[in-house]
């Protein structure tokens, strides 16, 4: 990052923090991404991909993976144990509804996409085949709160070109049911999770494939979780004004963010701030405070916590919510269980430490928050009871997967 981009990425900061919503109330969400979607198949995947010289324990992502039934166990444990109000803490969920079917691709000679629906995904092993009862647990108790993330995280344009094209390095992830490497521990520099929504990229979905995309997730998460999200989060903070009047058409209210916007690609941005809005009528919610400890101990940080209990403060002062990023990946057990254990009790840490700090503190999800800024600073109660639910049932209607194929 350059001088200028430095000052640019500053004066963002700076006003994001003066300018939009203020509450006078302490709010504090956690917003976190990537559930459902796959990463490292396995730990015998990881061992062998690191025996073949691919750094995986250098990227945070070595260690993501498709959620078990422990990983939820354990992380509910740990947010039931801060009780605000009669309210939990509680974990925005931002969901990928898909996952490829490997098996269907090869059939196919990677000529096509075909994608499957995540609770199919589940009951290809037996930890897993109970995640769709306990993110029911988790919903009805609130500590637990689904979004859309999107139907799909995966460039399936850019991997489909890379296997067939003979990429060693797709192939090998491939036959560990994974789609490619991180970016960072890649020797081909790929990384097919890259940013989704793209505007006039080689390979990717035009427009109106995107609607259909856009609408097929909301249709899918509704078919799952039995109620409509009204809040989304792009892959790599990435979407232009077109996905946001699609995505308003189908009932999105709210949008996740980074105080910056990619303009559907990887160069032309746009700064927001909290209760701006959009181009088509949803709210952005801004995130600026971060915990990712998996990604803190990588780059040998011993800060995170301490840093971000800064930033809540900062918001806090500034009489902002403060709205905390914490990927998947850092509770995540199946690779290493020490991954979970460890990021569990900095989580446990930093819920006991905002409790301690400032007793009158609110936890929302995504919703609520959205909620308070759209209806009042006096609906909290109101936003503490959404998103409003309407029943769960995952095995009525399953989800059919000839909806989920994409020609390339």
């Amino acid at each position: 990052m350059n001088l200028y981009q430095k000052i640019k990425v500053s004066g963002a900061f700076l006003q994001a923090w003066l300018r939009g919503w203020r509450t006078r109330h302490k709010i504090v969400v956690i917003e976190s991404d990537d559930w459902g979607t796959i990463r490292t198949s396995s730990r015998r995947a990881y061992d062998d991909l690191l025996r073949r010289g691919f750094r995986m324990n250098q990227s945070p992502l070595g260690a993501d993976s498709l959620e078990s039934s422990q990983d939820l166990i354990q992380l509910f444990a740990v947010l039931a144990e801060v009780d605000q109000f009669g309210h939990p803490a509680c974990l925005t969920a931002n969901m990928i509804l898909t996952n490829p079917d490997f098996s269907r691709i090869r059939e196919n000679g990677y000529g096509r996409y075909y994608a499957e629906p995540v609770t199919d995904t589940f009951q290809r092993t037996p930890e897993r085949r109970e995640v769709a009862a306990l993110w029911k647990q988790g919903l009805d108790q609130k500590l637990f709160v689904p979004q859309l993330h999107g139907l799909e995280h995966i460039r399936w344009w850019d991997w489909l070109a890379a296997l067939q094209a003979g990429s060693q390095e797709a192939h090998l992830a491939f036959e560990w049911q994974m789609c490619g490497l991180p970016g960072t521990v890649s020797r081909e520099k790929r990384n097919f999770y890259g940013k989704y929504y793209l505007k006039n990229a080689t390979g990717a979905p035009s427009l109106p494939e995107i609607a259909v995309s856009i609408r097929e997730s909301i249709s899918l998460f509704e078919r799952i979780f039995g109620f409509t999200p009204d809040t989304t989060i792009a892959p790599g903070y990435c979407w232009y004004d077109e996905i946001e009047k699609i995505w308003k058409d189908n009932g999105i209210r709210y949008i996740q963010s980074d105080i910056r916007q990619f303009m559907g690609d990887e160069k032309r941005t746009a700064l927001h701030f909290p209760g701006e809005v959009g181009a088509s009528g949803p709210i952005y919610l801004i995130r600026n405070c971060q915990f990712e400890p998996a990604a803190c101990r990588i780059a040998g940080k011993k800060s995170c916590l301490e840093r971000c209990l800064r930033q809540i403060s900062l918001a806090f002062s500034f009489r902002k919510p403060a709205v905390i990023s914490s990927h998947r990946y850092n509770y995540m057990g199946s690779v290493f269980p020490e991954n979970r254990e460890k990021n569990l009790e900095q989580l446990r840490k930093l819920l006991t430490a905002i409790q301690s700090r400032w007793p009158d503190v609110v936890f929302l999800n995504s919703s609520g928050l959205g909620h308070l800024i759209e209806f009042g600073d006096d609906k909290i109660e109101q936003a503490m009871a959404k998103p409003e639910t309407r029943g769960y049932s995952p095995e009525t209607n399953p989800p059919s997967k000839r909806n989920f194929t994409f020609k390339n």
